[in-house]
């Protein structure tokens, strides 16, 4: 999401910002914003920008419209947990199905120094925890499958290769062993808020 000069985004996670009172927001792929050069106060990302193929486009193209001032504020996930091992196995399983690069360390503070710094961004990284809950482990694993619109890809495309069974067989073992509630399903993941400012 981006947030043109003048108009509000409200966000309601833990650690990310509440940046006004309206929102007048925009959808556009990553390394190709509908906007113009310094035309955007704040760039959003929850968990988006982290599954972009380029990490080195995504971040010219943020670099490039945002105003003097701005800001980009992003979410990504640790790699630890039942979380992360849990869909490190499905992507893993989908790169490996269509080629697909290595995913970039959004949550580490010098990788994406390294990325934004070149384009005048300082960075800074906080951490904080989020627990999913569920019935149990297969009911989780239920609702991600039929409503993450990552997972309902990734399964199209393993189904095809005959390959979406086995996989879903692994995740579920992986949420099973996580599970930190005995009587339902919870397991905890870890996050990084990370937010990026440039002066000029």
């Amino acid at each position: 999401m981006w947030i043109r000069p003048g108009g509000f985004c409200r966000w309601h996670g833990p650690g990310l910002p509440a940046l006004g009172r309206r929102r007048n927001s925009f959808p556009g792929g990553a390394a190709s914003l509908p906007a113009g050069d310094a035309s955007v106060d704040v760039i959003l990302s929850v968990f988006a920008v982290i599954f972009v193929p380029d990490p080195g486009a995504a971040a010219r193209e943020m670099s490039r419209v945002l105003a003097p001032g701005g800001r980009i504020v992003l979410s990504a996930w640790i790699p630890a947990g039942a979380m992360f091992e849990m869909t490190s196995a499905a992507a893993g399983a989908v790169r490996q199905a269509v080629g697909a690069p290595e995913p970039f360390a959004w949550h580490d503070r010098d990788a994406l120094a390294s990325l934004l710094e070149p384009y005048g961004f300082g960075v800074d990284v906080g951490q904080h925890r989020l627990a999913f809950c569920a019935s149990s482990a297969q009911q989780f694993l239920d609702q991600e499958t039929q409503n993450h619109p990552l997972a309902v890809a990734g399964l199209r495309i393993l189904a095809q290769l005959g390959q979406a069974q086995a996989l879903r067989a692994r995740l579920e073992a992986i949420l099973q062993t996580g599970n930190q509630d005995p009587a339902s399903f919870r397991v905890t993941s870890r996050y990084v808020v990370a937010t990026a400012r440039r002066d000029s």
